[in-house]
């Protein structure tokens, strides 16, 4: 049994965001946990300074664009919603 940790980093400075992060935590936990349902693995979702020991660090950045929905994405991906302003994930 693996228990895998998720450091969420807020490089935004912005005080808009501090609403968000109980909700964001949240649904990052819930996706992690349906994602590892029916195994005995685990994974614990937080905020703070991502370290060494993270398996998974998510960063919160300032943009200087707008990323609007059907955008692509870092992945290649599209995206399905509008991005707060500001407000673009990125993955490390």
């Amino acid at each position: 049994m693996a228990t895998y940790t998720v450091k969420i980093v807020d490089h935004t400075k912005s005080d808009e965001l501090q609403k968000y992060k109980g909700g964001i935590k949240r649904i990052a936990q819930e996706r992690f946990d349906e994602a590892f349902a029916n195994t005995a693995d685990t994974v614990t979702v937080s905020w703070g300074n991502g370290t060494e020991k993270d398996d998974l660090v998510m960063h919160f950045v300032q943009s200087p664009y707008l990323a609007r929905a059907g955008c692509a994405t870092a992945a290649g991906s599209r995206r399905t919603r509008l991005a707060p302003p500001g407000r673009v994930p990125v993955f490390s």
